[in-house]
């Protein structure tokens, strides 16, 4: 395993407990405004945190470093969701969601390096591209 691997695949870890901590903070108060029920927007932040741990696993693996990029993207749209709810509700939540992505776009960007590609390339049960 490449050391860029396995630097990708810590700082995805690592990248997850803010990321679910805040997402579970948010679905515990019920959303950014207090009523009686959840904001149906909430559920699909789940996915953000899920996705980052199941792509940092895939890639220590060394199945695959697909999934970390999807969690990566997951997680920026999760920050931005956050902001423009927030805004939208009167509540000035400022840039620090999209904070909470850097981890794992970082960790996706040591993940596209060749080094880590020639890794999952050669690993067996691989079947080549065509020529």
């Amino acid at each position: 395993m490449p050391w860029q691997a396995a630097v990708a695949a810590g700082v995805g870890l690592f990248g997850v407990v803010p990321l679910a901590f805040t997402v579970f903070v948010i679905y515990a108060l019920g959303g950014l405004d207090s009523d009686t029920a959840r904001d149906p927007w909430i559920y699909p932040l789940f996915l953000a945190p899920l996705l980052v741990l199941v792509g940092s696993l895939l890639l220590l693996a060394g199945r695959s470093r697909v999934w970390l990029v999807v969690g990566a993207a997951a997680a920026v749209g999760a920050g931005l969701t956050i902001i423009g709810v927030g805004s939208s509700a009167g509540e000035p939540v400022g840039a620090w969601p999209l904070l909470l992505a850097l981890c794992p776009v970082v960790a996706a960007a040591i993940a596209l390096r060749p080094p880590v590609g020639r890794w999952l390339a050669g690993r067996p049960g691989r079947v080549p591209p065509p020529a």
